[in-house]
């Protein structure tokens, strides 16, 4: 038994079978008090009777669809614990996720922040890399985002109190908002371990044109920081916006020439990992499958070196 609370805060929206095993996830957490919120963001009270099998779960139905980032946000305004968790409702947490981030956040008064790696439906693992703990201003402007979504964040309220009230204006790229936040603030502390498991199906924010429009929006309001960081740092997170370009080219058609030259930015401005780099470049000239295949046998070598 612990005497922190942790607030667990799920938006959802028409996705009620997803939901039912992101519930279940959090009733397996080795971990206790956690409080379970879900707001129902589909302005139809469409997740009523499957949350209700729940008897622990604190249900808010929105009158309107009004975005998950304000879901979120309402969820806070009820929350009552000394930690939060966003999950989305496509999200499952491994049941040592909770005990082992409040461990961590104990062991370093200086961080307010624990975030680990994920495991993707497919099987694709990311991992933390080791040197992003601590101060991690420099790696969150640069955009690194698989390693740290919503889902591998464990945040103390205190810190989310002064950076919130979470932002709408980055729609797609929230994340990427709250975590230079948060790092302009507090250190984080990486536990490298895929402790949360997410889904690959339907559409997702995240990989969307209005996503790609938010990267551009959050460059230009940090341009002050980009200034003042590493060279490397701007670098990198143009990188990773023209790669997110070239993905949603390559979504679009089977073989897209804008998607080899998305690529090719890629290439010219990533910092590090050239060669994997140039690598996905000319796997792009084979379109969607070779570009697909060519990602599957990086990630199998991956794991043969882990």
């Amino acid at each position: 038994m612990n005497d922190e609370i942790i607030s667990i805060i799920i938006p959802t929206y028409f996705r009620n079978e997803q939901l039912a095993e992101t519930i279940r996830s959090v009733h397996e957490q080795r971990y206790d008090p956690v409080e379970i919120i879900v707001v129902d963001d589909s302005g139809e009270g469409h997740a009523a009777d499957d949350v209700d099998e729940f008897e622990d779960v604190v249900y808010i139905q929105l009158a309107e669809n009004r975005g998950a980032q304000a879901a979120r946000n309402v969820g806070l305004d009820v929350a009552t614990g000394e930690y939060v968790q966003f999950l989305d409702d496509d999200d499952r947490i491994d049941p040592e996720k909770l005990p082992k981030q409040v461990a961590a956040l104990r062991e370093r008064p200086n961080a307010s922040v624990a975030f680990c790696g994920i495991q993707y439906d497919s099987g694709e693992v990311h991992l933390p890399p080791p040197e992003v703990s601590g101060t991690v201003l420099e790696q969150a402007l640069g955009f690194w985002n698989d390693i740290w979504r919503y889902s591998t964040l464990l945040v103390e309220r205190s810190a989310l109190d002064v950076v919130g009230p979470l932002q709408d204006t980055f729609e797609g790229s929230g994340d990427i908002w709250l975590r230079v936040e948060l790092a302009r603030i507090t250190e984080f502390v990486a536990i490298r371990e895929p402790l949360v498991f997410v889904g690959e199906g339907g559409e997702h924010l995240g990989l969307s044109w209005t996503a790609l429009e938010s990267r551009w929006k959050l460059l230009d309001r940090y341009e002050p920081l980009y200034d003042e960081a590493d060279r490397d740092v701007r670098r990198h997170a143009l990188a990773e916006a023209n790669r997110l370009k070239a993905l949603l080219y390559l979504r679009e058609r089977r073989w897209s020439p804008r998607a080899i030259l998305a690529f090719a930015r890629v290439a010219y401005y990533a910092p590090t990992d050239r060669a994997q780099h140039i690598a996905e470049l000319a796997a792009s000239l084979f379109g969607r499958s070779g570009h697909e295949l060519g990602r599957r046998f990086q990630h199998a070598v991956l794991d043969q070196l882990r």
